[in-house]
């Protein structure tokens, strides 16, 4: 599938689509394989949220210029695919928001992330706990 096809789908609704360029980028950096395959794994079965973030943020900086568009596409299916959902100390629930992957690393990316909930809840990101979880 090319990326003119998958730019006209729903990222997070077309697996095979996103199997496709992680297939690809398998078979061209076969270095990265095993982290490409785990990220097709924890989003396949729902689980580990923060590490498919942390896996894409890694592969970002390890991939050459000649992957941006695939990791593009990665970008768009994981930002539908998760989201961040912040809590009280106590585990009472106070929001959720959509995820935007814009960054360079994942340090960067967590504290804007935590800036943009002080910002929008008033809350101090001391008083909560923010954690990656799939949409429902």
């Amino acid at each position: 599938m090319n990326a003119k096809t998958y730019s006209q789908k729903r990222p997070h609704q077309c697996q095979a689509c996103i199997d496709a360029v992680l297939s690809s980028l398998a078979f061209r950096y076969r270095d990265v394989a095993d982290p490409l395959l785990d990220l097709k794994l924890d989003s396949g079965r729902r689980t580990n949220p923060g590490t498919c973030i942390q896996t894409y943020f890694w592969l970002l900086n390890r991939l050459p210029p000649a992957a941006t568009e695939e990791m593009r596409q990665i970008r768009t299916w994981l930002e539908g695919l998760i989201e961040v959902v912040a809590f009280k100390p106590n585990k009472e629930f106070l929001s959720r928001r959509s995820i935007d992957l814009n960054g360079d690393s994942l340090e960067q990316y967590c504290n804007t992330v935590m800036r943009n909930f002080r910002r929008e809840t008033a809350h101090d990101p001391c008083d909560m706990e923010l954690q990656f979880a799939f949409r429902s």
